[in-house]
């Protein structure tokens, strides 16, 4: 939602650098220091933070205990590897990704060309990428919230996510053009829905 938004305020600078180094060098910046902020403030284990008492640790650390999760090691166990690639739900969450990643990419890295060529402006396409940064932002909401309501969901959730976003793309290559107002609201819904 916000790219959107800044795209649009950067899409209204005339003077100096090209538009899209702008673009660069905000979101650089920004990523930049709030990676530097996090590696100040950021605890590296629930034992080494400083905004919490020794009770609240004593606290953190066992719940990560329970959750046999670990705190912290770092040696590297070849057993653990191999068990990795035996466990079927590895395999399962890569397809998973990479069958929704590969399609979308597109959708999402030329989501302002596509836009445009239902006949918006250029800076006309920065605006319209916000309803799909709030689809997208609510969407996850959703899907965290059924995940955490409903235990034992949590890959019916992502099933259901990738298969709208590979479904939305193969829609967005195999719509036929000729119609151009079913076409452009079709596509504009399938974009939304991808983001």
């Amino acid at each position: 939602m916000f790219s959107g938004l800044i795209g649009y305020a950067v899409g209204h600078i005339n003077s100096g650098l090209a538009k899209w180094m702008y673009i660069f060098l905000i979101f650089g910046s920004i990523t930049i220091t709030w990676g530097v902020i996090l590696i100040i403030t950021l605890p590296d284990s629930p034992s080494t933070t400083s905004f919490l008492s020794v009770r609240e640790r004593a606290i953190a650390v066992e719940r990560v205990a329970a959750n046999r999760q670990g705190i912290k090691n770092r040696v590297f166990k070849p057993y653990q590897a191999v068990q990795m690639v035996k466990d079927p739900m590895t395999w399962i969450l890569f397809i998973m990704a990479v069958s929704a990643q590969i399609p979308t990419a597109a959708v999402t890295s030329f989501a302002s060309i596509n836009i445009a060529s239902f006949g918006f402006s250029t800076l006309s396409t920065q605006y319209m990428l916000i309803p799909g940064g709030a689809v997208q932002f609510f969407g996850m909401l959703l899907g965290g919230w059924v995940a955490t309501r409903w235990p034992g969901t949590r890959c019916v959730v992502m099933t259901v996510a990738n298969t709208i976003c590979i479904i939305g793309s193969a829609l967005l290559v195999g719509l036929p053009t000729e119609n151009k107002v079913r076409s452009i609201c079709s596509k504009a819904y399938i974009c939304l829905v991808c983001f």
